[in-house]
Order: structure tokens, then C-alpha cells, then sequence
């Protein structure tokens, strides 16, 4: 009896239930009827098999010896499919029916990356900002909400909601000579996620020419949150044609410093193929 048992190909595992434990975890179990009937059956294993809904996706798998297991690291608000296969020895049965699961959604735990807040030429009363899209782990955007205050009165705090495919954006009527403090967050339908680490941007007092050297001074200080050797220290204003055309792109490189020696239209074409060479972003 048992070895006519070792002989057959296990039985397909059933009544498959997936339960969903949190946004990114669910709990599968199974039934196997054999093991169930004999205690005394040879040792079985159990693989689940898992992947975001869709042909072209990859399998994942774990493998467990008892009837169930926790499956996470998941995406929020997403449709996996799920199957169980029994083994025996070196015997597999067949891959169970699917069943089918979405992920809820949930707010999101982490906060843009990279923002930066730069005075725009021309206009003492703007800045362009940027940011980085919230990875796609954390589930579908739904808004960026970016908030700025002055800094010296911090509860005097404005926010801007912008779509969730956006990643940068221009803010206007601000106060001349005045320095701000910007934080962005993530939003979807479920909440707002936390806020990022702060931006400090000191405005200049005048539009004029960006050859000041006491306007270069005042955007160094506006710009004291990135290390001293970056171009931008130097440059506190693109051209507006530069301006139009790479507003949106991020310049994550750092380039070295600008000596002082030079004429001041040179850190400018720096800039320029800095912003030209950097991955571009375009605004929605």
C-alpha cells in the first residue's frame, strides 16, 4: 500500500484560500487530503507560487512544509495570483487553479526623494522645484503636495497640490530678500505619507544681472544645504531660454567649482550643459 503510494504523482493541493494580512502581506493556505487520511505518509512539501497578475510577470516562490505560508513584500492596490504545488520525494504534482488577490491600498511610508528649490532668473518673487517620483512599491499616486512657509514664521505655512505624475513646478508670490523653508509629501486615497526632509531657499532682493557678486554670496546661503562645491552655489539664476527648456530636468551630478577668476557668463554655460546633460523630467 505505501508503495504503491510513493509511486503516484501527489494529488493537486485544494481549497486554496489567500487572506490579506496588510497592504504588502497575505496569509496562503491549502489542503492535501492524503496527509490528511494517513499520518503515516511519506514527508510532503508544499511550493506557492506568486506574481502580479499578467503572462509577461515572473513567478516567485516559496517552499514550506506545512499548509501555509505568509507571503509579503508585496505591492499595495495590486492583483497577484497565487498556486500550490505538492511534492514528494523527488515527485511534483501538478500546479493547483489559481487564485486570484488584490493588494489594498495604503498611504504612502516614505516621502519624495531628492527635492530641490532653486530661484529663477529674472524673478525675485519665483522658484523652480523638483523632486523625485515616490517608487512604485509604494502604490499609485494620487497628489504631490508641496508646503512652504518663510522661515522665520514657520506656521505661516502655504501648501500646493500638484497630479501625481508631476515632478516639478514653479511657485510664485513669494517675498523678495525673504528665506523659505520647503517640505513635499505623497498622497493617494488612503492618506498623505510623511514629509520630507526640509529645503532652504533664500530669495534674492532685486531681479538683477546674476554678475553681482553680493547676490552670488546671498544665493550661497540660500543654497547651504547642498555641499559648496556644486555650480549652482555659484549660479543662482538660469537664462530664461535655459530656463524653459530644462525646468524640469534633475541635475543629480555634482560638478566642481567654478574659480572665481572667470568671467561670470562661464559658470552660466556650465550650468546650461549641466542641466542639458542631466536625465530630463518633463512636466505634466
Amino acid at each position: 500500500e505505501m508503495k504503491k503510494l510513493e509511486e503516484e504523482e501527489p494529488e493537486e493541493a485544494k481549497d486554496i484560500t489567500v487572506r490579506v494580512m496588510s497592504s504588502q502581506s497575505v496569509l496562503v493556505t491549502w489542503s492535501d487530503s492524503i496527509s490528511e487520511k494517513q499520518r503515516t505518509a511519506p514527508s510532503r512539501e508544499y511550493t506557492v507560487r506568486y506574481r502580479e497578475k499578467g503572462e509577461s510577470a515572473r513567478w516567485d516562490y516559496k517552499q514550506v512544509s506545512n499548509k501555509r505560508v505568509l507571503v509579503d513584500k508585496l505591492i499595495p492596490d495590486t492583483m497577484y495570483e497565487f498556486a500550490v504545488r505538492i511534492s514528494q520525494g523527488e515527485k511534483e504534482g501538478k500546479w493547483s487553479a489559481s487564485v486570484y488577490q488584490r493588494t489594498p491600498e495604503a498611504a504612502p511610508t516614505s516621502a519624495p526623494e531628492n527635492l530641490d528649490v532653486l530661484p529663477i532668473k529674472g524673478k525675485a518673487t519665483s522658484v523652480a522645484a523638483t523632486w523625485d517620483a515616490l517608487p512604485e512599491s509604494e502604490g499609485r499616486v494620487k497628489e504631490y503636495i508641496l508646503s512652504y512657509a518663510p522661515a522665520l514664521k514657520p506656521f505661516g505655512a502655504k501648501s500646493i497640490t500638484y497630479p501625481g505624475e508631476t515632478t516639478s513646478a514653479i511657485v510664485d508670490g513669494l517675498e523678495p530678500g525673504e528665506r523659505y523653508i520647503f517640505k513635499i509629501r505623497a498622497g493617494n486615497r488612503r492618506g498623505q505619507g510623511p514629509q520630507s526632509k526640509a529645503f532652504s531657499v533664500v530669495l534674492p532682493t532685486t531681479s538683477i544681472p546674476e554678475s553681482k557678486s553680493s547676490q552670488l554670496t546671498r544665493t550661497e546661503d540660500a543654497l547651504e544645504m547642498k555641499p559648496s562645491g556644486n555650480a549652482e552655489s555659484f549660479l543662482p539664476f538660469q537664462t530664461s531660454s535655459a530656463l524653459s527648456d530644462n525646468i524640469s530636468k534633475h541635475t543629480s551630478g555634482h560638478s566642481s567649482s567654478v574659480p572665481h577668476g572667470r568671467d561670470s557668463e562661464s559658470p552660466l554655460s556650465d550650468f546650461k550643459n549641466k542641466l542639458l546633460s542631466g536625465g530630463g523630467i518633463i512636466p505634466k
